[in-house]
């Protein structure tokens, strides 16, 4: 019986070292990160628009009261105003945007808005957005090529519209778009230790 509760006791003495010998190889390990996001800046960087002998064209580029993620206000609004439009009449717009972001992003084309001063209209001009390559990807800091929107005022020949009004201005509002670029998936094997 002695034997046996020696060896409990020689049990319990080495369990005992075992659970201080574990306790001083053990440490807790804090890790703290923090994480950024990326965000979308994108803004109308200049534009351009051909002459006409009959009609006036003028455009602006403004801001929507938009912000991006550092509250830089974007200017993310192109407008055109024509001035004595006429049937026939056609015009390209030619624009760069400007990538103010940490994002990759590509254009698609907006909702465009034609509005006589009182009124949208949506019988008078027509506006096209084939200059518009979504496969242009604009990285961050850089500049696009040019895009381009085309508008041209069919009048009553084409069935549907109307001959625009004389001495009367219509407002083209072409909203800018930004899409994020997806990244690929990284190729090749991984190395590190």
């Amino acid at each position: 019986m002695k034997k046996l509760g020696l060896v409990l006791i020689a049990l319990v003495i080495a369990l005992g070292a075992m659970g201080v010998g574990y306790a001083a190889w053990a440490q807790n390990l804090t890790i703290t990160n923090n994480v950024e996001t990326g965000y979308i800046s994108a803004s109308f960087f200049d534009a351009s628009v051909g002459t006409d002998e009959y009609a006036d064209l003028e455009y602006k580029i403004k801001s929507d009261d938009n912000r991006d993620a550092n509250g830089r206000l974007l200017k993310d609004v192109l407008e055109v105003d024509i001035t004595d439009a006429y049937p026939g009449f056609n015009q390209t717009i030619w624009f760069r945007v400007i990538n103010n972001g940490t994002v990759p992003f590509y254009l698609t084309p907006g909702k465009v808005v034609v509005n006589d001063g009182v009124n949208n209209v949506k019988n008078i001009i027509t506006v096209t957005t084939d200059g518009i390559d979504s496969g242009d990807v604009v990285e961050p800091g850089q500049t696009s090529a040019w895009h381009s929107y085309f508008l041209n005022v069919p009048g009553k020949m084409s069935q549907g519209y109307v001959d625009p009004a004389q001495k009367h201005t219509y407002t083209v509002t072409i909203p800018l778009v930004a899409t994020q670029s997806m990244v690929p998936e990284p190729t090749g094997t991984p190395t590190g230790n």
